[in-house]
């Protein structure tokens, strides 16, 4: 009876383990945005009108950033969005930028965050500024590589209680063979 309420509970910790952790990948948190109007941009601002709709988790830091300028390093960071869901039609932004000369082009990357970690699905937008101060952009999916959708796995400890409930399993098959 002891044997059956050890495993029991290894069992429990591992499925449990998984779960909550599948549980987490399908979260259904979103952001998508287009471009809406005209854009322009100097050498040291990207200003214009874009279309938003998101639903992003409550709480701070809901928003993970990458923004990268002529291929450079990106500078990442968390925003908080409140309310975290809705659609902004319009959603006019100014984007301050270290001072480059034109033309220059800015990769953006946004994803749903929650407490550090990034979930859901995420978008990307490209930002051409032209010579003449116009712009132009290109909105979609993010570039290969950066999307982070969850693979459903166990926690350390569910790993080592795993690795241990097989373990036993064996050696209990190996003693019934004898």
């Amino acid at each position: 009876m002891r044997f059956s309420s050890r495993v029991a509970v290894i069992v429990a910790l591992c499925v449990g383990s998984f779960v909550h952790t599948a549980a987490h990948a399908q979260s259904g948190f979103f952001i998508t945005y287009s471009f809406l109007g005209i854009a322009s941009c100097s050498p040291t601002t990207l200003q214009g009108t874009v279309t938003a709709s998101y639903n992003l988790p409550p709480g701070s830091g809901n928003l993970f950033t990458s923004v990268s300028i002529n291929g450079g390093a990106p500078s990442t960071d968390f925003f908080t969005i409140n309310p975290p869901a809705g659609t902004n039609n319009p959603l006019p932004f100014l984007f301050p930028i270290p001072t480059t000369t034109q033309p220059y082009t800015i990769t953006g990357i946004v994803f749903p965050a929650q407490g550090g970690t990034i979930v859901g699905s995420g978008t990307s937008a490209r930002y051409t500024c032209n010579v003449d101060g116009t712009v132009s952009a290109e909105f979609g999916p993010p570039p290969v590589g950066t999307t982070t959708n969850a693979v459903p796995t166990l926690s350390q400890w569910a790993l080592v209680g795993l690795a241990m409930l097989l373990a036993l399993v064996s050696w209990v098959q190996l003693r019934r063979r004898r």
